[in-house]
């Protein structure tokens, strides 16, 4: 069975969504500031863990 369009196209906004979150962790890592650093790797943590990462 096909899934509708508008899933698809869902998804794919989904993923777009986390992969510009992670670049912008990925970012925050290559900070000087201990903080974003942290916030960085906090961020890359969560995001590992979220559906568009693992297919879903």
């Amino acid at each position: 069975m096909q899934k509708p369009a508008w899933l698809s196209k869902e998804k794919a906004a989904s993923r777009e969504q986390w992969w510009k979150r992670a670049q912008w962790a990925m970012d925050l890592t290559q900070s000087g500031v201990e903080s974003k650093k942290a916030l960085g790797l906090a961020v890359l943590t969560y995001l590992g863990t979220s559906e568009p990462r693992r297919g879903g």
